[in-house]
């Protein structure tokens, strides 16, 4: 008996990557669409950032011993040896881009927006991917308040425009260089007698940056932070005065906020201001949610060090960004239509060659007078055609036959009733707008 043939490997999305295809794209769209046009407004210009860096760029701007350098970082060694990272944070990108095109002789504060893949080796759970993309705005050369109050406001706005209105910010402020010491020091005063009742890994975090050990989410230690140092009562005074008109701005605004004095991430380049944007719980949802998984979709704060750490002068700057996987993930959760829906109500059926070829030409008719419509020039069979006109719900068929080809006509007939007549084509367009109307 003749061995079976081996089986071919089947080809399958990587883990943690996900295609986009059909209304998936529509709704990207129609979600981009949004946030240029209120970008553009707030002054906003639009920019395009490598996927690839150096690697050192992003190990020196989010600190070497941050979780998202140590483990979530991807680095790639190319044929000839050459080292590549793929980006996990378009900011720091935005940073170099301010270094490396002189931006600083630019009118301040540089306004940028930008939209793309990200990277991050992460662990894969509800609103996580490998290859995530984020929508971001920076402020480079902005050290006022009312930076702060102009991004989660942009953020904001246009969450409520795409319909997720039930959203909450957490807001918090780390603090300077100045500052940043002395809250260091009180945390670490408080967790050090405490180290047996904290994770392992806290443990560690204790030794080199105590304020990560309030980014667990271990039980223990969420615990024990419920009675830290709260980190807002130990800024000094520039810090806390930034912070009082952040909120003052957010309130003139009507931006709903709560302050959060334990609020952390897991980078090392954000100073000041700190924010998350977190959707309300689902009223619709069975089953209430753990504190775990409330879905984050946004974040961003201030980052006044970054571009002098980079090798820049120093320039304050502020950003925030949103999650597009995860908004339309709420978007559907929540059943809230952004996408117009309309359908072409129109389908061009055509029956020999001659026929195909003024079909095509007659698309773009259509197309100029903004009128959508179905074809399929590809097929040749009449009963095919119609049965696509059936599945698609068509209101108009255009037929174009040898005879009309040859005169210049079309046949224009009403789907459901089958009353059809002949007319001239350039008068067509004029036809279809009156009836499309109705």
């Amino acid at each position: 008996m003749a061995q079976s043939a081996k089986k071919q490997k089947e080809f399958l999305a990587l883990r943690g990557t996900k295609d986009f295809y059909g209304d998936d794209v529509r709704l990207w769209d129609r979600i981009m669409s949004m946030a240029r046009a209120i970008s553009q407004f707030y002054g906003f210009e639009h920019v395009e950032f490598p996927h690839i860096e150096d690697p050192a760029l992003f190990l020196t701007g989010l600190g070497k011993r941050s979780d998202l350098a140590k483990k979530q970082l991807y680095i790639l060694k190319t044929k000839d040896g050459e080292t590549l990272s793929l980006r996990p944070d378009a900011r720091i990108s935005a940073a170099r881009s301010y270094i490396q095109n002189d931006f600083a002789h630019l009118p301040q504060p540089v306004k940028l927006t930008y939209q793309g893949s990200m990277f991050r080796h992460d662990v894969i759970e509800r609103g996580w991917f490998r290859e995530f993309h984020q929508w971001g705005l920076e402020m480079l050369g902005e050290g006022s308040p009312v930076g702060d109050a102009t991004i989660m406001q942009v953020l904001f706005v246009l969450l409520a425009e795409i319909g997720i209105r039930d959203i909450f910010i957490h807001i918090n402020s780390l603090g300077c260089r100045e500052c940043r010491g002395i809250i260091r020091a009180q945390l670490g005063n408080y967790y050090r007698p405490k180290v047996a009742k904290i994770c392992r890994s806290c443990r560690v975090k204790l030794k080199d940056n105590p304020l990560k050990v309030l980014e667990c989410r271990d039980e223990k230690c969420a615990i024990l932070k419920e009675q830290a140092p709260n980190i807002i009562d130990h800024l000094c005074q520039p810090c806390k005065s930034h912070f009082k008109q952040v909120l003052e701005f957010l309130d003139e605004s009507k931006i709903p906020y709560i302050l959060n004095p334990y609020l952390v991430k897991g980078v090392d380049y954000y100073t000041r201001t700190l924010f998350e944007i977190f959707v309300a719980e689902d009223p619709n949802a069975q089953e209430p949610r753990k504190d775990s998984e409330v879905l984050a979709i946004g974040s961003g704060g201030r980052y006044d060090d970054l571009i002098e750490t980079l090798g820049g002068v120093p320039t304050p700057a502020v950003g925030g960004t949103i999650g597009i996987q995860r908004v339309m993930q709420v978007i559907r959760e929540r059943g809230i239509r952004v996408i117009n829906t309309s359908k072409p109500k129109v389908i061009l059926i055509q029956l020999g060659d001659l026929a195909k070829r003024k079909s095509l030409s007659l698309m773009e008719e259509l197309r100029k007078a903004g009128i959508l419509v179905y074809e399929s020039l590809g097929k040749d069979s009449i009963k095919s055609q119609l049965h696509l006109s059936q599945k698609v719900s068509a209101e108009i068929g255009l037929i174009i036959g040898q005879k009309e080809a040859i005169d210049g006509t079309v046949m224009v007939r009403e789907m459901d009733s089958g009353i059809q007549e002949i007319i001239p084509q350039d008068k067509l367009i004029d036809l279809l707008k009156k009836r499309l109307k109705k």
